[in-house]
């Protein structure tokens, strides 16, 4: 923990810095009470896990999220479809050569 700082106000921090908006932040809190996990998603965390920390729990977590951030990047790195010249000058066509076909 930080001077001045909760872990609430942390993650509020780190995700407004460039770079850091998608980082898979998992809040680990012995403060297990109703309404804490609903703060720490709504501060910008990934997920949450209550201490005592079972560890299979904590793992699979952690799994989730790389996994999840892992299959975001994918998406993101994927080239678009461009149209070809055909199906921009009419894309209706397109959608009844499909239809057709089927």
């Amino acid at each position: 923990m930080m001077p001045g700082l909760d872990g609430i106000d942390t993650m509020r921090i780190v995700r407004q810095l460039d770079g850091y908006r998608e980082l898979p932040i998992i809040a680990v809190t012995a403060k297990a009470m109703i309404g804490d996990r609903e703060k720490c998603i709504e501060a910008g965390a990934t997920d949450y896990v209550a201490k005592p920390v079972n560890m299979d729990v904590l793992l699979a977590t952690l799994w989730r999220s790389v996994e999840r951030e892992d299959s975001q990047r994918n998406e993101d790195s994927r080239p678009q479809r461009e149209d070809s010249p055909r199906q921009r000058e009419n894309p209706a066509r397109q959608q009844n050569e499909t239809s057709d076909s089927h």
